[in-house]
């Protein structure tokens, strides 16, 4: 009874909006409006009695963001020494945990945090605000996803070098898509909305190019078409449990692990049957390879699978292997190089358009993909052929029925 009067009351705090939420407002490309929308949502909050502080932001001079920002209060930052002796100022999360504003505006969440800051990345900040009781309202271009990076480098001719999970993103509580359409951002860039008036042609001449706008707003529309896919508990399909052993660096491996985990549809989730040097490590890790942390199961350390859920096992190659090769096994075994020596095709297996291991697995059950345009020239037979191109590369065989 006193289960059920808890799950209710959680029930009615999540109705009635209480719980902290994680809000990420996502861009297609620089100048979507993405934190104007930002801003106006934390209006809304404050009006709505809600305490609601910028904890960082980036309005790039803009005089109509500064507007928006003015009313609310600021997170004093916090000053950090960097390589040379420079001081630099950045967001300061104790700050903001020790204060009692009840929503947090982080812009930027791609951003690499300074050295000395309790977190790498500023995504991470916004996790451990949710954790302790806060709402976030946060902001990032569609380019910065490590499942996008890998092709918006191509189109935008430079390298993506700060990259968020796509598991940071299926965390969120709300995820809203900016979808403006290119001729919208030429507009905007063309009359001193996006950049300074002395790099507007610079900027035309890049990600700002029409064809350029349009393919980087099909990755947008596909990430969102693939969030809005049914989340079922891990708890009610299959599983896999990636075991890692021994003290290397377990990157590489739990990497491999959710390539094979995502190629056949199963939930990850992973386990350190040693003391890993860097439990947050560990843990980040396993975030960004979008798995959990599960403490070891009783009798895994001898081979024995009894107290284990997955229906597939991947363990590195040691000897837990041979131990649990050594009994009868009434599910799947996959024993996989710890150091992750394919570790670029698994990579590509975690983006839509990568390096197809993800396709290989599948090969045999047949797949069929549809591009799917909002309006003539949206770019979609463009999408479908470097695909083909792609999945040549990887040596898969193409012919083309009619194009």
């Amino acid at each position: 009874m006193r289960e059920e009067r808890r799950s209710d009351a959680a029930a009615l705090l999540v109705e009635l909006g209480l719980t902290p939420k994680l809000t990420i407002y996502l861009g297609g490309a620089p100048g979507a409006g993405k934190t104007h929308r930002l801003l106006t949502d934390a209006q809304l909050e404050a009006k709505a009695g809600r305490r609601v502080a910028i904890g960082w932001l980036e309005t790039k001079g803009r005089p109509q963001l500064e507007a928006l920002a003015a009313p609310f209060p600021r997170i004093p930052p916090r000053r950090y020494t960097v390589a040379g002796g420079a001081t630099i100022e950045d967001f300061d999360l104790d700050a903001a945990l020790a204060s009692d504003y009840e929503t947090i505006v982080l812009d930027e969440l791609a951003h690499a945090n300074p050295p000395g800051a309790a977190h790498a990345k500023r995504w991470q900040d916004a996790l451990a605000l949710r954790e302790a009781g806060k709402s976030v309202l946060g902001a990032f271009n569609v380019m910065h996803l490590d499942t996008v990076a890998p092709v918006a480098e191509r189109i935008v001719g430079y390298p993506v070098r700060e990259l968020v999970p796509i598991a940071f993103l299926r965390k969120a509580d709300r995820v809203i898509a900016l979808d403006v359409a290119p001729s919208v951002l030429e507009s905007r860039l063309r009359t001193g909305r996006i950049v300074r008036d002395d790099d507007v042609e610079r900027a035309a001449a890049g990600i700002f190019q029409p064809k350029n706008l349009a393919m980087m707003r099909e990755l947008l529309l596909r990430v969102v078409d693939d969030l809005t896919m049914p989340v079922i508990a891990p708890s009610k399909v299959s599983i896999a449990l990636a075991v890692v052993v021994g003290t290397a660096d377990p990157e590489p491996f739990l990497r491999r692990a959710a390539a094979f985990a995502d190629a056949l549809d199963l939930a990850l989730e992973a386990t350190a049957l040693d003391t890993v040097p860097d439990e947050r490590r560990f843990a980040d890790a396993t975030l960004r390879a979008d798995g959990g942390v599960i403490p070891p199961p009783t009798g895994l350390v001898r081979g024995d699978l009894r107290a284990v859920r997955a229906s597939l096992i991947i363990v590195p190659r040691t000897q837990l292997a041979e131990k649990i090769l050594a009994q009868p096994l009434d599910r799947d075994l996959l024993v996989a190089d710890p150091a992750g020596t394919a570790s670029v095709a698994s990579e590509g297996a975690r983006h839509p358009y990568g390096f197809a291991l993800g396709d290989r697995l599948r090969i045999g059950y047949g797949k069929l993909t549809i591009y799917l345009g909002s309006v003539a020239g949206s770019g979609k037979t463009y999408a479908m052929l470097d695909r083909a191109h792609q999945l040549l590369d990887e040596g898969v065989d193409v012919v083309a029925g009619l194009v």
